[in-house]
């Protein structure tokens, strides 16, 4: 089934899948794509167009952005992370339920307030300085 709204789209690349990047990042990205289409094919797996402009998109993203041994450990320490929930999952334990159990209570009732004596005026509170009632909450403020 051929879409003609995406033909414009199709075959754009004449002179090649890494054609704006430098020489440098184009090798790198050749050998990321080799490196990936030999992984399938020691696999028997076909490679589908649409597969393939995947691994070409990756491959340029690769090259362009490497994995540094930050992001290794990063996903080493991910990796671990999941192992243990895994481990806590499977023996019935929860280390957060100390945390998580007052959340899960309901809040106690507010108490209402009892009520403030009705006021004749303003009060003075400091020289320059009135006390007034706004809808109800008592308001400092200049004279």
């Amino acid at each position: 089934m051929r879409i003609e709204g995406l033909e414009k789209y199709q075959r754009r690349n004449r002179k090649g899948y890494f054609d704006g990047l430098s020489p440098v990042a184009q090798h790198r990205a050749r050998e990321w794509l080799s490196r990936f289409v030999q992984r399938r094919q020691a696999c028997g797996q076909k490679l589908p167009q649409w597969k393939y402009a995947i691994l070409v998109g990756q491959a340029k993203r690769l090259a362009l952005n490497p994995p540094t041994s930050e992001w290794g450990r990063s996903m080493h320490a991910k990796k671990g992370g999941y192992a243990v929930q895994r481990e806590y999952r499977m023996e019935g334990r929860n280390p957060l339920a100390g945390v998580t159990a007052p959340r899960a209570q309901p809040a106690s009732p507010v108490l209402p307030r009892a009520p403030s004596p009705p006021s004749d005026g303003p009060r003075l509170l400091l020289p320059g300085f009135v006390a007034t009632i706004y809808r109800g909450v008592g308001v400092a403020g200049k004279r």
